[in-house]
């Protein structure tokens, strides 16, 4: 239930934002968020680590959604890619498979490293 009302809350920010700033914010946010998480994995703290996994899963949703908007297909894909790999660790992490979710945690990384590769706020829309 949490996850859902957060997830909805993304979508609506990022919705009624959708400016370069707000993106700049929640990926901050992100970021945070993933280095908080490794120290959590890290400290095989499931409950934590669970926490800021779904907190990571319903952004990469919300960031699938603005990405399928904008007719950005690469990156919507990276966006769903990232958005699976944040749920395993969720899932793994709260059933105590930490070594699964640490290699989780990498395929997260990865996708986020790929998307911020690609530059897709400096595209045009597609539309």
């Amino acid at each position: 239930m949490r996850c859902k009302l957060l997830t909805g809350f993304v979508f609506a920010v990022l919705a009624s934002a959708g400016t370069a700033e707000h993106r700049k914010q929640s990926m901050d946010a992100a970021q945070e968020w993933k280095e908080e998480l490794w120290e959590a994995l890290s400290a095989r703290d499931a409950k934590k680590s669970a926490k800021l996994a779904g907190k990571l899963a319903a952004l990469g949703k919300a960031e699938e959604a603005e990405w399928k908007k904008a007719g950005q297909e690469d990156v919507r894909a990276l966006a769903a890619q990232n958005s699976a790999a944040a749920r395993e660790v969720l899932l793994s992490a709260r059933a105590g498979r930490f070594e699964q979710a640490l290699q989780a945690f990498g395929r997260l990384e990865a996708t986020c490293r790929g998307c911020h590769d690609l530059h897709p706020e400096k595209r045009p829309p597609v539309r």
